[in-house]
């Protein structure tokens, strides 16, 4: 088994307290912005790219590229702890599957996805108008989407999973922030079975900013230092709703019905208030 990760323009530092299991290899692919430490073997990331985001999804996503066939691989960003508990957990998921996700325990929509990434700014209306029309076209049901957390995935490398990888990276290039989005819509045309996960309680480490174990907030993300580029303007949270008229009118869907947790002001300016 494979555990590994990307860092680039030293977003993330690799966090002190990982546990290295003697059986598990520790790959972080890097663009040489970080401090080597730990039992990690590190990779130059074998493309170039403009933007430091987009190129850290290279490796995430186009698995067979820097991986052999039948490789079975744990993404995880690299800000996030490795714990014994989270390696014990991986094992017995590839002992029963191929390939499993999150569902994210928000269970997004689309809409709510898309205003997510234009409340921290991370898309611009311009940047969401064109990641909407491209879906369109491939014929994606937006009614169908759910948001997954591709904080880490498990997949086994085969090949009947190249073309789901290479629709999720041409997707995932239309914009700066949107390779959730690729991987719903990559899912969606392409017939690979992955096992959901619902119930992230067990899966050993902490992904989200709240552990609901201890009740209290404590960030997961110990190693993140950096903030991510962004593609949009500060004020733009305040026209949530101009843009997902301008949406509507390409998924066909009512723009009050599916935006039901961003109609909350409450959960915006939190969320603002985390994010930017």
């Amino acid at each position: 088994m494979i555990i590994y990760t990307c860092i680039t323009n030293g977003y993330d530092e690799i966090p002190d307290n990982h546990y290295y299991d003697p059986d598990v290899q520790y790959i972080c692919y890097t663009d040489g912005t970080i401090t080597h430490k730990g039992e990690w073997e590190f990779r130059e990331i074998p493309i170039k790219h403009e933007c430091p985001l987009r190129l850290s999804l290279y490796p995430k996503i186009m698995q067979h590229k820097v991986f052999p066939m039948g490789s079975q691989v744990v993404w995880i960003d690299g800000c996030y702890v490795i714990t014994k508990e989270f390696v014990d957990y991986c094992k017995r998921i590839f002992e029963k599957y191929s390939r499993a996700h999150i569902v994210h325990p928000m269970k997004f929509t689309y809409y709510e996805e898309i205003t997510e990434s234009f409340i921290a700014e991370y898309n611009s209306k311009d940047d969401i108008i064109n990641i909407t029309k491209r879906v369109k076209e491939l014929g994606f049901d937006f009614k169908q989407y759910v948001n997954p957390m591709c904080a880490t995935f498990w997949n086994t490398i085969t090949e009947d999973a190249i073309k789901f990888n290479e629709m999720w990276w041409d997707l995932s290039q239309i914009s700066t922030r949107c390779d959730q989005i690729a991987f719903v819509v990559s899912k969606y045309f392409n017939n690979i079975n992955w096992r959901e996960i619902e119930d992230i309680s067990d899966i050993g480490t902490n992904l989200s900013s709240l552990d609901h174990r201890k009740g209290e907030t404590v960030r997961g993300n110990i190693g993140r230092v950096k903030k991510h580029p962004k593609n949009g303007d500060s004020n733009q949270w305040m026209n949530i709703d101009d843009m997902i008229r301008d949406v509507s009118k390409l998924t066909g869907m009512t723009r009050l019905f599916y935006n039901d947790h961003w109609k909350d002001i409450r959960n915006v300016r939190e969320f603002r208030e985390a994010k930017t």
